[in-house]
């Protein structure tokens, strides 16, 4: 799913230029996405977080 927009949008940027502004805006909404599941992401313990606690 990830890797097929990805795609997409390359594709709208190689054909167009100049960037529409709907394209930006989706650009903009797709970063803050993958800001909002980083910051989600980071508050669970991964490998290295359990790691060092075992260590400790």
């Amino acid at each position: 799913m990830r890797k097929q927009k990805l795609l997409l949008i390359s594709t709208n940027f190689k054909k167009s230029p100049k960037p529409t502004l709907e394209f930006t805006m989706q650009c903009q909404l797709t970063t803050q996405r993958k800001k909002k599941s980083r910051k989600q992401g980071s508050s669970l313990p991964n490998k290295r977080n359990i790691r060092k606690l075992e260590r400790e």
